[in-house]
Formats: C-alpha cells, structure tokens, sequence
C-alpha cells in the first residue's frame, strides 16, 4: 500500500520520508535558495550594549581595526568564514569530533551563500564519525517570495556519505516558532543537546553568546576578536583556564568574505571575484590541543633597562613574548599575544590591566612612543601607561 506523503503549506517546500531517521523530514525544492534567498537576507539588526573592541595594541595595523569596528557600528554581523580557515583548524581536533553532535548556531544550509562551517561539516561528517551536525540561523525578516517568517534549522544526519556536494534539498528543514536567534527559548535547547558548538558567532553580540556556552557548559571552537582576552567579562575564563586560544596563531589577521560587495581600502578579491576583508580575528576554544602544552623556550636574561618595574604594580615589564627572562621568577606583564604561547605547565596568570611606567624608564624602551593621552601623575612622577598587559609567573 502506498504511504500518502504530507502536504507542506510552505511554499517550495515538500516532504520527504527520511530513512535513516525514518520520520518524513521537510525540505526546499531543488534550487529553491537561488530563486527566493537574497544576500541581504539574514543580516543581524538587534540593538545590543556597546562593548569595546580593542582594549590593548596588536600588532594587526589600524585599517584592520577599523574594519571592525565599521562592522560593529554597522551591525553588520555578516562577515563569512572561508572554508580553507575552518578546515585548517578543526584538523587539530579530529578525534574529538568523533560520536559528537554538532551544533552551528549562526549558520545556514541553503545553498544560495552556505555558510562554509555547514559544508565543512556535511563533507567531513563521515571521516570526523559525527553523530548528528544541526545549524540554526536566525530569520528576522523573513524569506522567500512568500516572506515565510521564522528561524530555520537543519539537520543533517551523514545520508548522502559519497556525494561531494549535498544539496539543500536533501536536507531535512525545519521552521522554528522562534526567529532563530541563539537566546531563543528553541535554540537553547538545541545547544543544551548538542556535545560543542562550532561557529562564527556576531561580533556584536559575543558575550552574550559565550555566556550561554559557559551556562550550558559547553565545548566550543568559536571565531572571535583578538583583542578580547582584557574584557572583564573574558579574562577570569582565560586565568581559570576555562577557555584559551586555538592552533591558528595569534599573529596576522584572518580573511572574511562578506556580503553586498562590502570592501576597504586593504579588502581583495578571491578568483571568483568575491570581496575578502582581512579582520584581527582568531580561534577561542575549551578544547584541549598539543600545541597548548609545549613549553616555550627562554632565551634572554633579565635586563633591568628593558625589563624595567611598573610604578604601580610589583611586577616588571617584559614587551615581547619571546623575551620573557629565564633567570626571573617574579610577576611579569606581557602583551596579550602572550597567548598564543601559554601553557599552563609552565605560567601561571594573575591578572590583566594597564600598568604604567615612569616616563624616563619608559623612553629607554627600544618600542617608546610618546602618547600624551596615556600619560599620567603618579606618587609625584610623571608615568606613561602601557596597553593591557597580562600578568604571569613562572611555575
């Protein structure tokens, strides 16, 4: 006997009968998304607190800073990862992925602009051995000629293992009650489900959404600025060891594309013409990875010019990383791209802020600028502060 297939009142939407989950799963019509979905559909536009992006210097120049701070200003949260950048990190964390449920919240499955997490994930859902990948994005304006309102998810469950290219219609769709967004009562649930959470999260609303993690107590490998290990809301989750850099290192910027033919100055084109704008990102995670225990080699000693103490913390100050001194045992303050080379068999972190120096010291530095903004009187000596500094001692 035949079974009668379901009707869908969505428009360009049909029901399929699933058989490896064996429940009839709703999905868009071949070349649905390249029809109805339009770059600009999707694009973020909450009202959120304004938190600083960069609360200490980076080596990445000012034009970077400046492409994300216009992204911030604007709302404008729709910068893409490019699928080279994911591949190149999540190869380090291969035997985690296996008998896990992914969960990419700020990620579409359509085919018209897939976000590259969701075709990572689908082309390597078999050799990673994934449980189940589910992607949430958030819909506050609608879709589709018929404006269908609601967030969307996917579910993708591994059924199509050799093909190289899985189409949106062979994805099973859902349409939520919600408008998608992460602190949806809907996408709460699927993130408590999930075993980590894999994204590109808004750079507008970053805290809030590593927040929810953290409540959740959950993995995660989450693009973010590098410049937000000082914010109060973070940094006791770095000191704690709660949360800490990926592989990619922490020098140089990633490379983003993003949407409406939206470019700078330093933007380039990839070969297919498409805009990529170069962003002092990195990779934040909880996921533990080799490169986070190998020690770092000490090669200066101490230096009572160079290394000279702050007027208002005990502690000396050491500008690069790399020269951190092997003979000095007491509290030092390095740049927060000290990061990048922590491991918490050899330092341990205090605290982070804006210690300052007095000037004269400051000026025998071989890195001196003078900043008449950061300049201040203290105990009757004229000081300079430095940019945030993270305060660490040997183990």
């Amino acid at each position: 006997m035949d079974i009668e297939v379901p009707k869908s009142n969505i428009p360009g939407f049909e029901f399929y009968m699933n058989n490896l989950t064996g429940h009839w799963a709703l999905r868009p019509i071949v070349g649905y998304s390249e029809k109805n979905i339009t770059d600009s559909t999707f694009i973020p536009k909450e009202d959120v607190e304004e938190i600083p992006l960069f609360e200490s210097e980076d080596e990445s120049n000012n034009d970077r800073k400046s492409n994300l701070n216009v992204a911030k200003k604007n709302k404008n949260d729709e910068f893409y990862t490019c699928l080279n950048d994911i591949a190149s990190e999540m190869k380090h964390y291969r035997d985690f992925f296996k008998g896990k449920i992914v969960y990419c919240p700020c990620d579409k499955a359509f085919n018209h602009n897939r976000s590259q997490f969701v075709e990572y994930f689908i082309s390597e859902f078999n050799n990673l051995g994934l449980k189940k990948l589910i992607c949430t994005q958030y819909n506050p304006n609608g879709f589709g000629e018929a404006k269908i309102m609601g967030g969307i998810k996917w579910e993708y469950n591994g059924e199509y293992p050799d093909e190289s290219f899985v189409d949106e219609s062979k994805i099973d769709t859902f349409i939520l009650k919600g408008n998608g967004s992460f602190r949806s009562d809907e996408c709460r649930k699927f993130m408590q489900e999930c075993d980590v959470v894999v994204t590109n999260p808004p750079f507008s609303l970053y805290i809030d959404f590593l927040s929810q993690i953290f409540e959740f107590g959950k993995k995660f490998i989450i693009i973010g600025n590098k410049n937000s290990v000082p914010l109060k809301d973070l940094f006791p989750k770095f000191r704690d060891n709660e949360m800490w850099l990926g592989f990619k290192p922490m020098s140089g910027s990633m490379w983003f594309y993003s949407p409406n033919d939206y470019h700078t100055d330093n933007s380039k084109q990839d070969y297919n013409g498409k805009w990529m704008t170069p962003m002092p990102a990195c990779w934040y995670t909880n996921i533990d990875h080799k490169k986070r225990h190998e020690f770092l080699p000490l090669l200066k000693k101490y230096d009572p010019i160079n290394n000279p103490k702050y007027a208002n913390y005990d502690a000396i100050e050491v500008s690069n990383t790399e020269d951190i001194p092997s003979d000095y045992y007491g509290i030092m303050g390095v740049p927060i791209t000290f990061m990048d080379k922590y491991n918490p068999e050899q330092f341990e972190i205090i605290e982070c802020h804006e210690p300052c120096i007095d000037i004269e010291s400051f000026r025998k530095l071989k890195k001196f600028k003078d900043h008449k903004s950061r300049q201040m009187t203290y105990n009757g000596q004229l000081c300079q502060k430095t940019y945030h500094r993270i305060f660490i001692r040997r183990k």
